[in-house]
């Protein structure tokens, strides 16, 4: 019997919960980030896309940077460890002025770091479609916690 991949994918998505995992972006910064597909990342890319005309009425595909960035939000479950002290060395923000402890995770702050963090939204990009690193990453994530130390009887 010849398996269909494609079929194969198809149950595998439905009836199994999400994968996600904490994926390290920048010295003690993680983002928790929810597996999206290959495919199902080049329609939102797609979806983000705005079409216009050249001088010489050629077609020219734009992406709307800011659409994108909405469109990748709900991918972005969480993130942990943006201090102050983080943020300010990611971006030109003074950190005295900084008065929170860490950054919540909320769609407009997810919008502003994919847009004005060098290199966060290709990282995203990146490690939203890598099944292996995040598949890795929750392994690692449950080795890590079932990890218990036994005292000496």
């Amino acid at each position: 019997m010849t398996e269909n991949l494609n079929s194969l994918l198809k149950d595998a998505r439905q009836g199994r919960e999400e994968a996600s995992a904490w994926i390290p972006f920048f010295e003690g910064f993680e983002v928790r980030l929810a597996y999206l597909s290959r495919s199902d990342l080049q329609a939102i890319v797609r979806k983000s896309r705005r079409r216009t005309w050249d001088e010489r009425h050629q077609p020219v595909d734009e992406i709307q940077e800011e659409l994108l960035a909405k469109n990748l939000c709900p991918y972005i479950l969480d993130w942990r460890g943006l201090t102050p002290d983080v943020l300010a060395r990611l971006l030109p923000l003074d950190r005295a002025k900084l008065d929170f402890d860490e950054l919540p995770c909320m769609d407009e702050n997810k919008i502003t770091m994919i847009r004005e963090v060098y290199g966060f939204a290709d990282f995203i990009q990146e490690n939203l479609t890598s099944f292996a690193r995040i598949n890795e990453a929750r392994v690692e994530e449950v080795r890590k916690n079932s990890t218990t130390s036994h005292s000496p009887e």
